[in-house]
């Protein structure tokens, strides 16, 4: 008797069966294809710390070749191919395709806008786990820092959120994540006031009319780069005060123009220097003595002769 043995795949049945021929007996065996699974993984590259949820398929087939493509993952930038390709085995813990990701590094820069410095211009930040250290405005003579802005154009202020006491700007994660940008820190002319008032000795026994003018020349000091094109004159009248406001900040002299007060004569001088700082109380005081009490003596005539010239 010959037996024949044939195999098929695609098993429905588990029981075997026989089938007698003329020529000898015919047995047929069935097989069904072994059902896997795999598994994709997202790892960072160094330390295999998962990064996102593993993506895990079932029910695939034994031998068969299959592919996935990686998925973006805020902050990190991918090593691996983006696509990768297996061969599945009976063994699932073989069948994992693993992408590997590096977390990014992103600059943050600060940049100053005008009359100042920054304490520091850049830096790199890792965009997740990273800590920035932030930078300080610090204004040059003569200006003030006006604010951070995320713009050239400093028309587009900081969260306030992020700036300290001291003006540092700490910029802040946005989503979850440090992102690399450009901040300006903006410095203006600092513009200031001055007071000039004027006095008479205490216990004088006269007063000063207040429709009387005095000249006051004032005018900054040539090595101050700041106020050495300001020259003005002003006017105070009898024992009142002027205010100068939008003064660049920095050094003046204020002189009394005595020739045209000349019946008063003032204390210590004619001639005072003041520095003149943005958001204070700047001011000269002038104290003036009264040293002619007429306006004309009796000296002060003149004999005009005049001769006729007949025809």
């Amino acid at each position: 008797m010959h037996v024949t043995f044939l195999t098929f795949s695609n098993l429905t049945e588990t029981a075997v069966s026989g089938k007698l021929e003329a020529d000898g007996l015919l047995i047929e065996l069935f097989y069904d294809r072994i059902l896997v699974d795999y598994t994709v993984r997202y790892l960072e590259a160094g330390t295999s710390r998962v990064l996102a949820e593993e993506k895990k398929v079932w029910n695939r087939t034994f031998g068969e070749q299959i592919s996935e493509t990686y998925i973006d993952i805020p902050g990190y930038g991918l090593l691996s191919p983006r696509t990768q390709s297996i061969t599945l085995t009976a063994d699932s813990e073989r069948n994992v395709i693993s992408f590997y990701y590096q977390e990014k590094t992103v600059a943050i820069q600060y940049r100053p806008i005008g009359g100042g410095t920054v304490s520091l211009g850049s830096e790199n930040v890792n965009a997740v786990s990273g800590t920035v250290h932030g930078s300080v405005p610090m204004s040059n003579p003569g200006y003030v820092f006006a604010g951070w802005f995320a713009d050239e154009a400093c028309t587009v202020p900081v969260n306030s959120s992020w700036v300290g006491a001291d003006c540092r700007l700490m910029p802040q994660k946005e989503k979850g994540l440090y992102v690399g940008a450009v901040y300006y820190a903006k410095f203006v002319e600092a513009k200031a006031t001055l007071s000039i008032h004027k006095s008479y000795p205490a216990g004088a026994d006269y007063s000063m009319d207040g429709n009387l003018s005095f000249l006051f020349r004032v005018k900054g000091v040539a090595t101050d780069e700041n106020t050495k094109e300001i020259d003005l004159t002003v006017t105070v009248l009898g024992d009142g005060s002027i205010q100068i406001a939008d003064l660049p900040a920095g050094q003046y002299t204020v002189t009394e123009l005595t020739d045209w007060s000349w019946r008063y004569t003032p204390e210590g001088g004619a001639c005072q220097t003041v520095t003149v700082s943005a958001g204070e109380e700047n001011r000269v005081i002038f104290v003036n003595e009264r040293v002619h009490s007429q306006w004309l003596d009796g000296n002060s005539s003149k004999t005009n002769e005049f001769t006729g010239i007949g025809k």
